[in-house]
């Protein structure tokens, strides 16, 4: 039985109480609502397992967040982080979407003459892991090309003017579900 709390109180706080208790005591549907009231939600549990189960998805968010660029184009609007996830989880699902951050990285290294930073290369690759969540049996992956091999333009797209053979990856390329050759690999010849 639920012992009544030990402080004074008006006439109708006391009849109000005495009437909860009394629900608390004999009514199943009170009980229940007060227990669902008592017991953390689905949302809070998610929250609190959220720093070990999302981390490689907190990783990507704050990788993207800390680029301008990225940022506005896949966050336009200010929002609570946990919502961010959400959108950067169905955002880099999106096959479309995946070519769209290959597009940008590597327009970034032509401009720039360069490879494409570590940190850039794992946004592709979490986002690449990110859409692959939607297959069963076959997969898109990244498809890399070794310096020295010749440079061929039907399999590689040429981040400088001039050369025949390849010197450097700059960018991996992107292969579909499928395996067909969605982005070559871009190269410095």
């Amino acid at each position: 039985m639920i012992e009544e709390p030990q402080h004074t109180a008006p006439a109708l706080d006391t009849t109000v109480r005495t009437t909860l208790l009394t629900l608390l005591a004999s009514d199943e549907q009170v009980q229940q609502a007060v227990r669902q009231l008592c017991t953390p939600s689905a949302t809070t549990a998610l929250a609190a397992a959220e720093p070990q189960a999302f981390g490689p998805e907190r990783e990507l968010l704050d990788w993207i967040t800390q680029d301008a660029v990225l940022k506005h184009a896949w966050f336009s609007a200010e929002e609570p982080e946990e919502r961010q996830l959400v959108r950067l989880i169905a955002i880099a699902s999106q096959w479309d979407r995946l070519l769209l951050l290959w597009d940008c990285l590597a327009t970034r290294c032509k401009d720039e003459q360069r490879d494409a930073s570590t940190t850039e290369q794992n946004i592709l690759m979490r986002c690449l892991a990110l859409h692959n969540l939607i297959w069963q049996e076959h997969q898109a992956s990244l498809h890399s090309v070794a310096a020295g091999t010749p440079f061929d333009p039907l399999c590689h797209q040429r981040g400088t003017l001039h050369g025949d053979t390849v010197s450097a990856q700059w960018l991996p390329g992107l292969r579909n579900a499928a395996g067909q050759l969605q982005r070559k690999p871009l190269v410095r010849t």
